[in-house]
């Protein structure tokens, strides 16, 4: 087994169709079914179903695939980590990071980076948990600011807390219910909500409390993936949220919202720093890595990572 086979294998993999993948890697099909037929062979296992149009993955090509992802994103680390070393490429730092990062705590610290270190272009990819875990199996990011402590395969993943976060209903400062606080479940359940739309962790939670207390799963009329767009929305309606806030934001900090007061708990969640365990970081990585440490726990702290 070697790397163009299993580029081979990822094409067709991704493709689902040996005709489709030939012609991406501009290869004939007959000799892109024998690449594949010489690795099955060589692993002693199929690893793609024919289907009438198409192929799938086996359930031993499905193990395979993860695998040969991960060896392809370590050929580009080293390829970066070397170039980097040569001064051949300029410092692209590309970091992940969740809505509470991009809106707290990141505008600051990359512009701090920029002004001392202009041989830097940072990357800023927005998402929630589960699109951020992707982009670090991919290799898309050096590193990701999002909740600790969700993922199926944590070994693949090295992480420090940096903080602990709140969960908060807000609604417009007119809103019914703040004339009525604390509110209750019950209070809560007369009225719609407005979502974030890939934001599971925080969906479940919203929904996890209402079952505990047998009661439906709240109504959500809005979706959306922009959560600026969703708190205006709540803004300006009798829709209400249930999102990440911290300390400072709880106190009626965006425009036209206010946290409402509960009678009952509210959850919290860990959020920090996560980064493929073993990956390369680019130097500019390392020093907004250190300094978001230093920040949220202070100067000792970055010793320890």
């Amino acid at each position: 087994m070697d790397t163009r086979q299993l580029q081979i294998f990822l094409a067709v993999a991704k493709a689902g169709s040996i005709t489709r993948a030939a012609a991406e890697l501009n290869m004939s099909q007959p000799a892109l079914t024998t690449g594949i037929r010489n690795l099955e062979a060589s692993l002693d296992t199929r690893l793609f179903e024919r289907l009438p149009r198409g192929v799938r993955l086996t359930a031993t090509g499905e193990a395979l695939f993860r695998h040969a992802r991960l060896v392809f994103t370590q050929i580009d680390d080293a390829r970066s980590e070397i170039d980097t070393l040569k001064n051949i490429l300029p410092h692209e730092v590309k970091i992940g990071a969740g809505p509470v990062w991009q809106r707290r705590f990141l505008p600051q610290i990359v512009a701090d980076l920029s002004r001392s270190h202009a041989r830097f272009e940072v990357v800023v990819r927005g998402g929630y948990e589960q699109e951020l875990f992707a982009m670090l199996r991919s290799g898309e990011v050096e590193f990701a600011l999002t909740e600790i402590g969700h993922t199926s395969d944590e070994n693949a993943f090295h992480s420090r807390v940096l903080r602990t976060d709140f969960y908060a209903v807000v609604c417009a400062k007119d809103h019914p219910l703040t004339r009525r606080q604390p509110v209750s479940l019950d209070d809560l359940v007369a009225y719609r909500w407005a979502m974030p739309d890939r934001a599971e962790y925080a969906r479940r939670r919203l929904n996890g409390m209402f079952f505990a207390e047998n009661l439906a799963a709240p109504d959500v009329a809005l979706r959306s993936n922009s959560l600026g767009f969703i708190l205006r929305t709540v803004s300006e309606c009798d829709l209400i949220s249930f999102v990440v806030c911290t300390e400072d934001e709880q106190d009626d900090h965006w425009t036209g919202l206010t946290t409402l007061q509960c009678n009952f708990d509210l959850p919290s969640r860990q959020a920090g720093i996560v980064r493929r365990a073993g990956g390369w970081r680019s130097p500019g990585a390392r020093l907004l890595a250190e300094d978001l440490i230093a920040r949220c726990l202070g100067p000792d702290a970055v010793a320890e990572d």
